[in-house]
Formats: structure tokens, sequence, C-alpha cells
């Protein structure tokens, strides 16, 4: 709090649980005028909200217009791999217990469900997100009977720290989507602007074009 006290901010925006910003709620607006999001908040909302509050709306309208272009693009150059094909997104967080991983269907992959129309697994309605859920090694086999998978990679196109031990086991090697050519490593900044959702949309694009025909 000292430190965010130092920089004198005009506006503080917060993205966090509900109950941790009960916790600050009081020290923040002590030190300047507070916006608070719950992690629920739909990320065109967020965006929406951001670019108001900082008075940065005209540069949003050129960004939103950037990402109907990128999404248009993707489902015309991948309509029919886009219908024909089924896809899971897997992940592994930092915070994971060793030996597990988990299958995302929040973050990125939301935009390539949602907004792109690819078919990605989701958790029913009601229910927690799937990538809440912990699946040990021994699943990873499981994962054969989709399409094509897509993994996390760093900026540099490698799997992210917290991936690799998933990729050097011999479970996931031995997967036909991998020795195939059908894993895909997509970059994903965030999911939280659109700024960083078209440069994932850019990954999207050029992992989409590696798979070999007639996937």
């Amino acid at each position: 709090m000292e430190q965010l006290a130092g920089l004198t901010p005009d506006l503080i925006l917060v993205q966090i649980p509900d109950s941790e910003f009960e916790v600050i709620e009081q020290q923040l607006t002590a030190i300047a005028p507070t916006v608070f999001y719950g992690l629920d908040t739909e990320w065109k909302a967020l965006a929406d909200g951001v670019a108001e509050a900082g008075n940065t709306t005209d540069a949003l309208s050129g960004q939103k217009a950037e990402f109907e272009e990128r999404v248009t693009a993707i489902q015309e150059k991948y309509r029919e791999l886009i219908d024909g094909t089924s896809f899971v997104d897997v992940i592994r967080w930092s915070s994971s217990d060793p030996g597990t991983f988990a299958i995302a269907d929040i973050g990125c992959s939301e935009i390539a469900r949602d907004e792109v129309g690819m078919n990605f697994p989701e958790a029913a309605a009601g229910a927690e997100p799937l990538a809440w859920t912990s699946l040990p090694f021994e699943q990873i086999g499981e994962l054969s009977r989709y399409d094509v998978i897509t993994y996390p990679v760093d900026v540099e196109g490698n799997p992210t720290e917290p991936f690799v031990p998933v990729v050097e086991t011999n479970t996931w090697q031995a997967l036909p989507a991998v020795s195939s050519g059908r894993a895909l490593g997509v970059f994903c900044p965030g999911n939280n602007s659109y700024g960083s959702v078209i440069r994932y949309l850019d990954s999207l694009d050029s992992a989409l074009a590696t798979l070999p025909a007639g996937v």
C-alpha cells in the first residue's frame, strides 16, 4: 500500500476476488478513487470500463475494429477446419500440484470458442470451470480423443515454464496429435483487453497455419 500511495495515482483500477477487495477497499479509496471489477466481469465489459475510466475510448474503438477483423479473417481462412475439428486447450499453472495439468476452458481458449467458434470443451452451465480441476499426468492419454491440442507457449514459442513437465512426459510425446504435428503452441498474453486478445489471435492464426493437410 505504501508503494501504491507513493505513485500518487489519480485513479486505481482493481480486478481481484471480491473477498480480497473487501479487505483492502478502504485503504485503496483513501489513496485515490477506486474502480473495482470482480473476476467474473466479462472481458469486453472490463475493457469498456477501463477505457471509460481512463478516457481512452477512441483508442479502444480502433482496437475493437481490429479485433473484429482478426476474428473474421480466421473464420474465413479456416472455416472448414473450424467446422469439422475437435480442439482441446491444456494448461498447467505455476501453482499446480506436481504431476498435474488441467483442461483450460477459461482464458484465451474462451476467445477461440466463443468468438471464433472453435469446438473447445467447456464446463456445464452453472458448474465450476474445467480449468479449476487438476488432472493427474496419468490422464494425459485421454487427450487422444481430440483432433487438435493447443498448449501455452511464451513469446519465443517455447512451452511455458509450468507446462514443461507435461511435454517432457512419455505419455504426451506418444499422443497422436503430438506425433503428427497437431499439437499447437499458442501464446496467450491475457484475455482481459483487446490488445492482448489480438496478440493471442495472431498467435492462433500462425499456429493453425502449421497444421498438416487433412486434419
